[in-house]
């Protein structure tokens, strides 16, 4: 899936579904960079301290890898080959590296949202409905990201009404 992306310095940012330290040491050799949230209990994760206070970043070094645990409310453990500073920022106070990934992720995390509003509630054990059904909820909700680029009038749900009435046209 990268392997356009490999040795070319690319920035990648992950979920905490996908990252783990052997991923990101594979990719770190292959010349592609990585942020990404990850989960404590990962294989081959340090133990971490639990005595932090509000507002703090620790960062542990390990090949390359730059794995910084930061607390706010609770405590978030991300992974960086990347190079970004991890000094508190004034305004946020936040890490310009959790900075960073919550600015490039946004998008993501929003088309998820939307995706999540309006689900078709298909029950199948057919496997591949249940991948036509998540591809086309997918597509809607690219499409609605798309349309509202051009024009800002019409809500998701009206999208997502009209679109059904333009494909039901034909067969009356």
């Amino acid at each position: 899936m990268l392997s356009g992306y490999l040795w070319k310095g690319h920035r990648i940012f992950i979920d905490s579904f996908y990252s783990c330290l052997l991923l990101s040491r594979y990719l770190y050799f292959k010349d592609a960079f990585i942020t990404g949230m990850t989960r404590f209990n990962r294989i081959g994760m340090p133990v971490f301290s639990d005595n932090m206070n509000e507002n703090q970043c620790i960062t542990y070094i390990t090949h390359g890898m730059h794995l910084d645990v930061f607390k706010d409310k609770k405590k978030v453990l991300y992974i960086l080959t990347s190079v970004y500073s991890n000094d508190i920022n004034k305004e946020n106070k936040k890490p310009e590296s959790l900075r960073k990934y919550n600015e490039f992720m946004n998008g993501v995390d929003k088309a998820n949202q939307m995706h999540s509003y309006y689900r078709f509630g298909h029950k199948t054990r057919k496997w591949w409905k249940v991948y036509f059904f998540e591809l086309l909820e997918i597509s809607i909700v690219n499409a609605y990201i798309l349309y509202k680029s051009y024009n800002q009038k019409m809500s998701h749900k009206d999208f997502r009404l009209q679109l059904a009435e333009n494909l039901l046209e034909g067969f009356k």
